[in-house]
């Protein structure tokens, strides 16, 4: 059995602030597409750990600030947890 996973974040603007134009690919360092998601929201996505990690690596050399360092670093937690394949086991146990 194999396991797909695809990383995606959505960022909006205010009302009023509409967002015009097709989806945007290969936008984020060469990797990932942008889509539109109604008209005042982009949704990024990712669909291979290799294009992951060279998102992380960028994060890692220019840290982001406030409360997105703070979710950036429980994201990188979660990533890291799914390489090890932690988030296959329940307690001590393999699923």
């Amino acid at each position: 059995m194999t396991h797909s996973v695809t990383y995606c974040c959505v960022g909006g603007r205010g009302a009023g602030a509409e967002i015009e134009g097709d989806p945007i690919p290969l936008l984020f360092l060469g990797v990932g597409y942008v889509s539109k998601m109604g008209d005042y929201s982009l949704k990024y996505q990712v669909s291979s750990a290799k294009d992951l990690a060279i998102i992380i690596e960028h994060f890692d050399k220019y840290p982001l600030i406030t409360q997105k360092l703070a979710d950036y670093k429980l994201f990188k937690q979660a990533v890291e947890l799914i390489k090890r394949k932690e988030h296959l086991r329940v307690g001590r146990r393999e699923v």
